[in-house]
């Protein structure tokens, strides 16, 4: 058995919990120091011995606790995407066999090296958590993430922990925070040249001079065209034009597993 789930057992009698160590600081006391472990009270220690003998112990089973919220959230993100974006989730692979199927080999997929341990209960714990909670008829993916999360993080991580609020291109474009009319004039060009080409040349040029970079939209709003004779039979062309240039996209801000978590203490 590996040490994360040597530790998980701690988690869940409730000694893997938020400890506070307070040094004492009198001079005369015998003892290094004091730690406070929920449920099991104030632990004294005499010296540095002690105290990083009893760190050992204890640490680990926090490392493993953050650990397992964080493979919770990996696993919910690949998971739903795998569920609702992947092949399976298509009309050709609907049927309550093939999708059960395609479920469970996916979370050994995604569980890896996690399905071995602990005798196949990791596995049966996901593949029931993951079969309730998609159960829900229409269920969005961002739903999909928190449900999923939610419970793992209850009945497998035995921790609470807050889906974090954000804006992402993912959640989709709110407005563009800057935008701007360009108007410009070709001068007097020689054949070859069309009135599109002047239109990309002043959006670009404007573009380079404020630094703006792939997120923009570019929409023309006027265009217009002068020629001239020469001699020989050869024209000059005059192209004008007005684009509207939009960039700094505000993205939809939404509660979901992508922007992260915060542990409940």
């Amino acid at each position: 058995m590996n040490q994360r789930y040597k530790c998980k057992s701690l988690v869940w009698a409730g000694a893997s919990v938020p400890i506070v160590y307070s040094q004492i600081e009198e001079e005369q006391s015998d003892n290094y120091g004091i730690i406070r472990i929920s449920l099991l009270g104030d632990v004294v220690v005499r010296n540095k011995i002690e105290f990083f003998a009893l760190l050992s112990i204890v640490l680990p089973c926090f490392t493993a606790e953050a650990s397992c919220l964080e493979d919770a959230r990996n696993f919910s993100i690949a998971m739903c995407d795998k569920i609702l974006k992947s092949e399976f989730a298509s009309s050709d692979n609907n049927s309550a066999y093939l999708r059960e199927k395609n479920i469970n080999q996916s979370i050994k997929e995604l569980l890896g090296e996690k399905y071995l341990s602990d005798d196949g209960k990791v596995f049966s714990n996901y593949q029931s958590i993951v079969k309730f909670e998609v159960s829900t008829p229409d269920i969005d993916i961002s739903s999909c993430r928190q449900r999923i999360f939610s419970r793992i993080s209850d009945f497998q991580c035995k921790k609470k922990a807050v889906i974090s609020t954000c804006a992402r291109p993912e959640f989709g474009l709110n407005r563009w925070d800057r935008e701007e009319v360009v108007s410009g004039n070709s001068g007097w060009r020689g054949g070859g040249h069309s009135q599109s080409e002047w239109c990309n040349d002043l959006a670009a040029q404007f573009m380079r001079q404020h630094g703006i970079g792939t997120e923009h939209v570019v929409s023309q709003l006027t265009t217009g065209e002068n020629r001239r004779k020469k001699t020989f039979g050869h024209v000059d062309y005059s192209y004008s034009c007005s684009v509207k240039i939009k960039w700094d996209p505000i993205y939809n801000t939404k509660t979901d597993l992508l922007c992260g978590f915060s542990a409940i203490e």
